[in-house]
């Protein structure tokens, strides 16, 4: 991590531990048969019958870190495309960028977003619950932060 990095992670919030993970989470159950438009793109199992909606992006990542999974580093995004609220984070050796969105139609419409983006360039490994997206940098993350939160795993080939 450079000087200005380190200087940065030093003043971020700390998230964990400053209140429950779950306080303002809600758990969302999807209807049987579900066919959101990831469900088409998923390469891995297509469920996120475990996942809470979180209200805000401190929410979402204390409840990351609760359940292990580090989020150091914190830089909030003001490129918020369609997000009420996102942020990058390192994750062991990699990056993590997390999102909350208002609706779940709008966390759904992200899933096509990404993978228009990084077509051809990179694969999309990325993490889906009710109202809030994990985008991650390798499937090692992406298996790590679903067993986490209990969100849909997302991969598309570049």
């Amino acid at each position: 991590m450079n000087d200005s990095r380190a200087r940065h992670a030093a003043a971020a919030p700390n998230f964990a531990g400053s209140h429950p993970a779950h306080r303002n989470a809600r758990p969302v159950h999807p209807s049987p048969g579900d066919n959101s438009p990831t469900a088409d793109h998923a390469r891995e199992p297509a469920t996120d019958r475990g996942a809470a909606r979180y209200e805000t992006l401190h929410d979402l990542i204390a409840a990351l870190e609760a359940s292990g999974v580090r989020c150091l580093g914190y830089e909030p995004i003001l490129a918020l495309r369609g997000a009420v609220a996102r942020a990058s984070c390192d994750m062991g050796a990699g990056n993590i960028v997390v999102s909350v969105y208002a609706t779940s139609a709008e966390t759904e419409e992200h899933v096509p977003t990404i993978a228009g983006v990084l077509s051809g360039v990179a694969d999309v490994h990325m993490v889906v619950g009710p109202n809030w997206t994990v985008n991650c940098d390798s499937a090692d993350q992406r298996e790590r932060i679903a067993a986490a939160t209990g969100g849909r795993q997302v991969h598309i080939p570049a």
